[in-house]
């Protein structure tokens, strides 16, 4: 693990070395509803909730989401806001759960609740207000299930919830925004239990849930098959409920991963056959899209997981890795832990499991309303008026002056063309003093050396082979136009030149980009025509724009609008380049 750490530091570091300042200086201080600007920073407690589909036999967890908010009102310095508001939720799309499951029909043999119809076990519903916690707002228990009303047949795990936050007085509202209640029901015991599996009973009974009980049974003498439904969690404690269990028994984790450490492997996959799943996918983090990690580089393998001596409330550490002083949890757990200005860790980096940027496009649609972009909150501006330029920023550290002399501490995108120049994509376009003319349009010759090195690193030198396109013998890129063509991203721009001088419009840096991450045979899906005013279902480039949005790389020029035949500033190459590379 230790190896990886400062590889994966890059998104804290980015975080702390931009936002500078505090939410009301070093502390939260609670303010009223009153004029101003509010924003939302809305997450879900884990990177996702599973749940039984079915309860009529066997239970290991209900339906069971929690989502947490805390209000920041805009200003400098910010204020965490506590009072004076009300925030609610609900879903457009999933306004209902009995039928999607049959929950209710055993809740109270189960959990001994007799429930409303689409009413959890803490009483918070698909709709509600949610209930004030010192520093957040949260709502507990919300029974969602991952089918949407329009397709209910079609498994859907990335719920968005819409949370509005209201004056108290006027109810007028002040903000919104949409988050993901990551639910899924797929757990794979069918892949071993089944009739005709590897761990199905003596006496097969036709159903997974049925088989895990007779085969219960089988093993331990017990008679679960005659006390149907079946809660797990009544005799192998589990702290996901707060059930102690029968104390002679091992936890329900233990009991799980001991079982099963010689039947799956110690591998993502491995974990799949339980935890949600190969279609669910639920580890979906930059961990794993950037880094290629799984479960086993931080959890361990199943015989690490069995021996945990508290599950639940003992697990992974972010400062196990980020161990230099600077990245500290203030509390055993992540989900709990707070740092910028009482900021609690998810607020701005995300759930665990969906650490931004996710791969899935509905985990970045609050980043993209916040600040732009896909990716944890790096820009000063989403809460603060004017950006700091003094004092201490998140995880102890502090910025310094502007690195090119015509890019100044409030310039717009400072952040994106800095994070190029130190990940060394580009050194500017003049030195003595250091210039990076953010104005300046991006050429074709320029674009190449952007994507080749942010493709391949700082260090990539582009080899020297016979020249193919007719106008570039001799041009100071030839080299790197060459590398680019090899890489299939292009192919030039007819008659077999490349025209390195003329400038990249939009449109074909969406191209450019998406060819450039997913390989040259990549073909977008198709176009829908309603992601932009300006990009009907026509135009040539619809699909590579629109999957270039579906991605969190671009938000558009503005006004719900991609400005496709405007050509690329260098100060845009910068935002297009860091959001889809995912440049430190």
């Amino acid at each position: 693990m230790k190896s990886r750490k400062n590889i994966l530091r890059f998104g804290l570091l980015v975080l702390a070395i931009l936002l500078i300042g505090g939410v009301a200086g070093s502390t939260a201080h609670p303010a009223v509803a009153a004029a101003g600007t509010y924003k939302i920073l809305a997450w879900n407690d884990l990177g996702m909730h599973c749940y039984n589909r079915d309860f009529s036999d066997l239970a290991v967890l209900p339906p069971y989401n929690t989502l947490w908010v805390q209000v920041v009102k805009e200003g400098d310095p910010p204020q965490l806001v506590t009072s004076g508001i009300t925030v609610e939720y609900f879903y457009a799309d999933n306004t209902y759960s009995v039928g999607k499951t049959n929950f209710w029909s055993y809740s109270k043999d189960l959990f001994g609740a007799d429930l409303p119809p689409n009413v959890g076990l803490k009483g918070k519903g698909l709709s509600g207000t949610m209930d004030l916690d010192v520093d957040h707002y949260v709502a507990e228990g919300i029974p969602v299930t991952e089918f949407s009303d329009s397709a209910p047949s079609v498994s859907q795990p990335y719920q968005l919830a819409t949370v509005i936050v209201k004056d108290s007085a006027s109810g007028d509202t002040l903000a919104t925004t949409q988050v993901v209640t990551p639910v899924s029901s797929e757990m794979r015991c069918d892949n071993c239990h089944g009739d005709n599996g590897e761990a199905s009973p003596e006496n097969p009974t036709g159903k997974v849930e049925t088989n895990i009980l007779q085969l219960h049974d089988e093993e331990n003498g017990t008679d679960l098959m005659n006390s149907r439904p079946v809660l797990c969690a009544n005799c192998h404690g589990s702290n996901a409920l707060g059930m102690p269990g029968n104390p002679n028994l091992p936890n329900l984790s233990k009991a799980m991963h001991d079982k099963h450490s010689d039947e799956v492997s110690n591998t993502l996959d491995g974990c799949y056959n339980c935890h949600p799943g190969p279609e669910t996918k639920c580890l979906r983090d930059v961990m794993s899209t950037k880094h290629n990690m799984d479960c086993v580089d931080c959890h361990g393998g199943m015989t690490t997981v069995k021996n945990n001596p508290n599950p639940w409330l003992n697990e992974p550490r972010c400062d196990t890795c980020h161990d230099s002083g600077e990245y500290n949890q203030n509390h055993p757990l992540y989900r709990f832990s707070t740092e910028h200005a009482g900021l609690y860790c998810e607020a701005c980096h995300d759930s665990t499991h969906a650490i931004a940027p996710s791969r899935e496009a509905n985990d970045s649609l609050k980043f993209i309303a916040l600040q732009g972009k896909n990716g944890p909150i790096d820009q000063c501006q989403v809460c603060h008026t004017t950006t700091p330029t003094t004092g201490s920023g998140p995880h102890g550290l502090t910025t310094s002056g502007p690195i090119f002399e015509d890019v100044g501490t409030t310039y717009w995108a400072r952040n994106w063309i800095e994070r190029l120049y130190k990940d060394g994509v580009t050194g500017g376009c003049a030195a003595a003093p250091l210039k990076y003319c953010p104005e300046s349009v991006v050429t074709r010759a320029q674009m190449a050396v952007f994507i080749e090195r942010s493709m391949k690193g700082s260090t990539y030198t582009p080899p020297v082979v016979p020249i193919t396109f007719g106008d570039t013998s001799g041009h100071w890129a030839q080299y790197w136009i060459e590398a680019l063509a090899a890489d299939s991203i292009t192919g030039g721009c007819g008659n077999g030149n490349f025209c390195p001088q003329a400038p990249v419009d939009r449109a074909q840096m969406a191209v450019f980009l998406l060819r450039a991450l997913h390989g040259p045979t990549y073909v977008p899906p198709t176009a829908k025509g309603t992601v932009f005013t300006d990009v009907s279902v026509n135009h040539w480039a619809a699909a590579w724009i629109e999957q270039l949005a579906a991605e969190g790389i671009t938000g558009g020029c503005g006004g719900g609008k991609f400005c496709p035949a405007t050509p690329v500033s260098r100060a845009q190459m910068a935002v297009f380049l860091v959001g889809a590379f995912n440049l430190p």
